[in-house]
Parts: C-alpha cells; sequence; structure tokens
C-alpha cells in the first residue's frame, strides 16, 4: 500500500491487517491520511486465515490487482485465477521495498517515477543514518518483535524490511537475537 499511495495510486479494495495498535481493520495512520487526502475510500476487509474470495476481488473489478510475494501461489494456480479477473502483479512483501516501489511503478506505467521515489526514501535514510552517528546511536542493538492477539513473532531476517532498516541506519542486531537464526 506505502508505495502505491507514494506513487499517487489508491487502491479500490484493500486487505488490511489486524494491527495491535490501531483499530481492526484498519491501515496505518499515514496510510489513512494518504487515503483521505486522495479522497479515496477502498473497500477494505480483513483476512486472519490465508483464504481469498476471487469473487470479493472480481467484485471490485480491477485494472490490475497486486499481491503479496510472501504468500505461496504456486500449488494452487491463485495467480492464474486472479489473472482472469485483471493483471497481476506480485511484489516482494515486505522483504524489498526497493524492489516494491520499482515493479509497482513500472505496472502503473510510472517507471521514472519509481526510480525517483526509491532515491529519496534512500536519501532520507542516509540521512538519518548520519543523525544516528553523530548522536552515537550507530552500534546500539535493536530488535524488530510483532505482537499479534495470541502469538510473538521475532524476525531474525536481516532482509526483512524493518530490519534491514535498522542495520542500514548502523544499529546492529541483539546478539541473542540474531544468533536464533532465521526467522522465529
Amino acid at each position: 500500500l506505502g508505495p502505491m499511495l507514494a506513487l499517487g495510486v489508491a487502491p479500490v479494495q484493500l486487505h488490511t491487517f489486524p494491527w495491535d495498535f490501531v483499530e481492526e481493520g484498519d491501515v496505518l495512520p499515514w496510510e489513512e491520511e494518504a487515503l483521505a487526502a486522495m479522497g479515496a475510500d477502498p473497500e477494505r476487509f480483513i483476512n486472519t486465515n490465508d483464504q481469498y474470495s476471487l469473487e470479493v476481488f472480481a467484485s471490485a473489478d480491477p485494472d490490475i490487482i497486486f499481491f503479496d510475494g510472501r504468500v505461496s501461489t504456486a500449488e494452487d494456480g491463485l495467480i492464474d485465477q486472479l489473472d482472469a479477473i485483471a493483471p497481476t502483479v506480485q511484489t516482494a512483501g515486505a522483504r524489498d521495498w526497493r524492489s516494491n516501489i520499482l515493479v509497482i511503478a513500472d505496472a502503473i506505467g510510472q517507471p521514472e517515477a519509481g526510480e525517483q521515489l526509491v532515491a529519496e526514501v534512500e536519501g532520507k535514510i542516509e540521512a538519518v543514518a548520519e543523525q544516528a552517528e553523530e548522536l552515537g546511536a550507530a552500534g546500539n542493538t535493536f530488535a524488530v518483535v510483532s505482537f499479534q492477539p495470541d502469538q510473538v513473532f521475532v524476525c531474525t531476517d536481516q532482509e526483512y524490511g524493518p530490519t534491514d532498516l535498522m542495520l542500514t541506519l548502523g544499529l546492529e542486531m541483539t546478539p541473542e537475537i540474531a544468533e536464533l537464526g532465521p526467522n522465529v
């Protein structure tokens, strides 16, 4: 959603996540503000069991479908089924924000805008990294943890977006978490 909004495109449908710090079914506050600024009010649905209804997608009559690449679709032919509704583009999920921006920008016919957005975000990250260094924060440790109603996820994947960002800022993953190995 973030790359789409940053590129000036609002969805007609939106799969939302049950975040524990916003109302269930809502998007993050900055995303809500961007949707409001665009005058967009996409149909929202929460999917908690990883089963998607093709009828729900088809009812929106989309021009294009963006599909999170973290979801395995090879076995069930879901991509082919979605492609029958509208051209379907699979993103990298939260693993690679740069690729997501470029894939989405290319799919909506704005590849140059995607490259510019990546450069702008990288510039902002670099500025924050410089501030972290100046403040003596570089080298401090961090942990990426997600609290869900019945589960706690500790991310040890160094390529996952939030983790990669912290590493880029000069922080170091807490050694006890890094020792856990790939995603816990």
